[in-house]
């Protein structure tokens, strides 16, 4: 089960770092980088969608509400 955090995603914001939608989806952590860790093995897992760039990886706003099941 994902716990969806207070935090809301900026409206004018449409590519997200991996950090970011990991500090939304389960909350900020401020010394490991577990939540990355665990985006990442999402993307892995081909269950949300990324656009890589290089080493950086982005995801879409779109990619982020489809994972939960949400509409935009």
């Amino acid at each position: 089960m994902i716990w969806i955090s207070a935090m809301k995603l900026p409206e004018n914001q449409h590519l997200f770092t991996v950090k970011e939608v990991g500090d939304f989806m389960f909350g900020e952590q401020k010394k490991d980088q577990t939540n990355m860790r665990k985006i990442y093995r999402l993307i892995k897992a081909d269950l949300i969608d990324c656009i890589k760039d290089g080493k950086r990886r982005y995801i879409t706003r779109k990619a982020i509400y489809k994972f939960l099941g949400e509409d935009e």
